[in-house]
């Protein structure tokens, strides 16, 4: 074989065709296998790291913009069903009523106002979906973050009150022994003749 420089695209691709063909009927590599291969090409374990982070990252932008376009689409269909139905009702009612027609005025509205909702499910701004999609991760992040914050300081108020409430008790039992012996010296001391 001759000793051919590739470039770094070139690299990836052999490099990506090599491993989707040493994968096939794999169930994949644990995170040490992967380092210890990164490492046989030179990578690092900290670039593999970072690596694992950015496609997690990227994988998780990728579902909420999954998310984000089907959720248009299902707010679209619905509010499709509704303006039918309402415009078949006024429809309904302007033919009943008689005189001039009037129910393609609202017709006319919603309809632009429900083209404009396709327009954003047909042809999405995927700048504006992405930014968007992070942004909903974050928040997601940001309120598990305070979530497991309140967790833990519920359980360290939970510990505090155990211990405070045992320390309660003990304090409690404490003086109540202490109570019951002097009334028993004194009732000792009544009983005993003068």
């Amino acid at each position: 074989m001759s000793d051919k420089t590739f470039s770094p695209q070139e690299v990836r691709e052999v490099l990506e065709l090599a491993i989707e063909q040493q994968s096939r009927g794999s169930e994949g590599m644990t995170r040490n296998e992967l380092v210890a291969a990164a490492r046989e090409l030179g990578v690092t374990e900290a670039q593999v790291e970072t690596a694992i982070v950015a496609r997690d990252a990227r994988a998780g932008v990728e579902g909420e913009l999954v998310r984000l376009q089907s959720r248009r689409i299902r707010r679209l269909r619905s509010h499709a069903v509704t303006f039918a139905l309402v415009n078949l009702m006024l429809f309904g009612i302007n033919v009943l009523t008689g005189g001039p027609w009037w129910f393609f005025w609202p017709l006319l509205g919603w309809g632009l106002g429900l083209a404009l909702q396709a327009k954003t499910v047909v042809m999405p701004d995927p700048e504006r979906d992405r930014e968007r999609a992070e942004r909903r991760l974050e928040r997601r992040r940001q309120q598990a973050l305070r979530d497991t914050r309140r967790q833990k300081a519920q359980l360290a108020v939970d510990q505090l009150v155990d211990v405070v409430g045992g320390g309660a008790f003990a304090v409690a039992e404490s003086v109540s022994n202490k109570i019951r012996g002097e009334l028993s010296a004194r009732r000792r001391n009544e009983s005993e003749p003068r």
